[in-house]
């Protein structure tokens, strides 16, 4: 199977699908917009954002986890699985807020644009200018986040399955929502006082369960899976989860703008604790260490500290111990499913071939 042909069939699809229902709020808006004299301008910009770029690899993992457990309504399943867009929708309008990010897939935030039309409209403060931004993409986010069950609840799957993935879908959204405050948490402490098991733990909680182990549950709930079943997607997901996360932060020191979609430095300048940092600080000289407490975090560093940064990460081993970590779980999570039988024998390959793909990505 070529899993990348087989992605963008889905994206394809999937972008189909979210453009119309996208269309349909635009156009509700438009209705309401008498009484909410902007409501069509929020759902339009809400359209753009998210159908903006994305490889829709979280919903594809919804699509053929279902069928990997027997499932066959494929117009069902496409229509269920917008869902987790949504949500990575909502995440991540609230997730630039909160990283001060300007730039996501290629455009601008949606605090950003806010904050101009602010400057433009309004003319007050830049300090003005920034809350207006920002309270605007809360609301933005808020929206967002109704529409996951929205979709659940008018896909055509037997009530009680709809049930379950609506509280699964819950569920992912909470785990996420902690993760996020303990990625703030961490993201706080000084870089000496953060553990590896910190960070793994963040990673989990912040990106394995609604990337990963969460569109897998949803395939396998609307597809009627075993408990059997389930326990093998979730021994498959967790590992492959975690070195998703992993590869990201490497792409976000390392990878290039353009096929990031969202500056290459911002991890670095937001502060981030990796584990691409906080071992190389851990195995850095007292040279060295103070340089990393110089740039990590610092959002006027130049380009020479932020290199130099990059450069310490490899200097320490740091850069070669991620990168390791993350196919060493990856192989984990290939090994797990490799000789289990499921009903469909395709979608199981999907799932092996995207693990390979996710440590493979390119900077």
């Amino acid at each position: 199977m070529d899993v990348m042909e087989k992605l963008k069939g889905h994206k394809e699809e999937i972008d189909r699908r979210l453009s119309k229902y996208f269309n349909e709020k635009v156009e509700h808006a438009v209705k309401e917009s008498e009484s909410i004299s902007y409501a069509n301008e929020m759902a339009e910009n809400i359209r753009e954002f998210n159908l903006r770029g994305g490889k829709r690899l979280r919903p594809s993992l919804i699509v053929e986890a279902y069928r990997c457990v027997g499932g066959s309504d494929m117009d069902a399943i496409y229509d269920a699985c917008l869902a987790i867009e949504t949500m990575e929708g909502f995440l991540l309008i609230h997730d630039d807020i909160m990283d001060k990010d300007e730039l996501r897939r290629g455009g601008k935030t949606v605090h950003k644009i806010y904050r101009e039309w602010f400057q433009e409209r309004i003319r007050g403060s830049d300090e003005e200018a920034k809350d207006f931004g920002n309270n605007i993409a809360i609301c933005a986010g808020d929206i967002v986040e109704t529409m996951g069950p929205e979709l659940i609840v008018k896909s055509n799957f037997p009530a009680d399955l709809r049930l379950r993935a609506i509280e699964e879908y819950a569920l992912i959204s909470r785990y996420t929502g902690y993760g996020q405050v303990l990625d703030i948490i961490v993201g706080n402490l000084p870089i000496e006082k953060v553990e590896e098991k910190q960070v793994l733990t963040v990673h989990k909680f912040k990106t394995s369960i609604y990337s990963v182990m969460g569109p897998l549950k949803l395939g396998t709930i609307l597809g009627n899976g075993s408990d059997e079943h389930m326990g093998k997607m979730m021994e498959f997901g967790e590992p492959l989860g975690i070195a998703f996360q992993i590869q990201d932060d490497l792409l976000g020191m390392y990878g290039d703008v353009k096929k990031l979609g969202k500056a290459a430095d911002s991890d670095i300048k937001e502060g981030k604790r990796t584990l691409l940092t906080v071992n190389a600080y851990k195995n850095a000289t007292p040279g060295q260490r103070e340089r990393i407490k110089k740039t990590l975090g610092n959002r006027n560093a130049s380009k020479e500290e932020i290199q130099e940064l990059r450069d310490i990460v490899k200097e320490t081993g740091s850069y070669d111990y991620s990168k390791k970590m993350a196919i060493d779980l990856a192989n984990k999570a290939v090994k797990s499913m490799k000789d289990y039988e499921f009903p469909n024998a395709e979608g199981k390959e999907y799932l092996l071939g995207i693990a390979d793909y996710l440590i493979k990505r390119d900077f």
